[in-house]
């Protein structure tokens, strides 16, 4: 499917879930709470927002460090222009394939060493949502509901953490094992499945080597994930809604996992759904309450992204056309190799 499609697509799927999205509350309750906000709260939520991203791509340039050596301007420059391309076209490989292809352009460096990386940080992403679960899964405060969501992604989870270890000591038969499992796959979306598995044990391997390393690396990503979790919580105090810490971890991992789904550009309509569905649906918080809180969130960290991302991308001397082109450009390998 071609990438014009795709976005086509993804939009008309936006305009059915802002219909359905309106269906759950009222435009003019939700529009007055917007009145009644604490501007100095919401701008420590955006700094919070803002320092959780710095972090991550501090991550990731220290997973690089043993390729290519960037600096702290660069590395963040990079990571908001993934994130920006992400953002825009999610299609496009999520916006983490594009990060090697920013290397190659800005250092000279092939994508191949460098794809590795970019998927152990997504990796890596994920790890301190283990310990959180573990955490709060068994506790009496948190509703039936959310622990039902939560426990097929804990076990998923360890279940990766499994495959991980087991990869780092025996690679190539993990590797083995795994696509004989999914071999019932058309043959393009193996490709690209494929290729995300050997990148992705490519790097676990590499920090097999350094366990020290991978310990602060998991704190880094515990930190971006409790900046993440601060934002949301200072957004609804805000607006004068003190919800305990706790619900704001949850929720905000809940949040995020419904990224796996496809989404249309810019999130619209999806976040929206799903942000009522989370904190009104199982946390109980009135469901007009949580589309202003929303509303404001989505407009002024959607103009982060797009101005941070703009900027980043000029910075780099990369076009989103290119992008495009090269996206369409690889569907197409994709499916010559599928056609073999």
């Amino acid at each position: 499917m071609r990438l014009r499609t795709k976005i086509v697509l993804g939009i008309l799927l936006e305009i059915f879930l802002i219909w359905l999205w309106l269906h759950f509350i009222d435009v003019k309750t939700a529009v007055s709470y917007l009145k009644k906000i604490n501007i100095n709260l919401i701008c420590s939520g955006m700094l919070c927002y803002v320092s959780a991203y710095f972090i991550r791509s501090i991550r990731w340039k220290i997973i690089l460090d043993p390729i290519v050596s960037v600096s702290v301007k660069k590395i963040f420059a990079l990571y908001t222009a993934g994130m920006f391309v992400n953002y825009l076209f999610p299609p496009l490989r999520g916006g983490e394939f594009t990060k090697s292809i920013f290397l190659r352009k800005m250092n000279n460096v092939g994508i191949s060493q460098t794809l590795p990386t970019v998927f152990i940080d997504k990796v890596l992403e994920a790890s301190p949502v283990v310990f959180i679960f573990c955490g709060i899964i068994f506790s009496p405060y948190v509703p039936n509901l959310a622990k039902i969501i939560m426990f097929p992604m804990l076990i998923v989870f360890l279940i990766f953490a499994a495959l991980s270890i087991i990869a780092a000591k025996k690679k190539e038969m993990t590797s083995k094992k795994l696509k004989a499992i999914f071999c019932w796959l058309p043959k393009r979306f193996q490709h690209k499945l494929f290729e995300a598995i050997d990148s992705s044990f490519s790097g676990i391997v590499i920090l097999d080597k350094h366990p020290i390393k991978l310990l602060g690396l998991v704190i880094l990503s515990l930190a971006a994930f409790l900046l993440d979790a601060s934002y949301i919580f200072l957004f609804f105090k805000a607006f004068g809604v003190a919800i305990p810490f706790w619900i704001a971890l949850v929720g905000y991992t809940l949040v995020t996992f419904s990224y796996i789904v496809p989404n249309p550009p810019c999130q619209i309509g999806s976040t929206e759904v799903v942000i009522i569905l989370i904190f009104s649906g199982i946390f109980g918080i009135d469901k007009n309450m949580v589309a202003a809180i929303d509303i404001l969130a989505h407009i002024l960290t959607g103009l982060c992204i797009i101005i941070g991302g703009s900027f980043s991308l000029s910075m780099i001397g990369l076009k989103l056309k290119e992008l495009v082109e090269l996206e369409e450009k690889m569907d197409d390998e994709y499916e010559k190799e599928a056609e073999v």
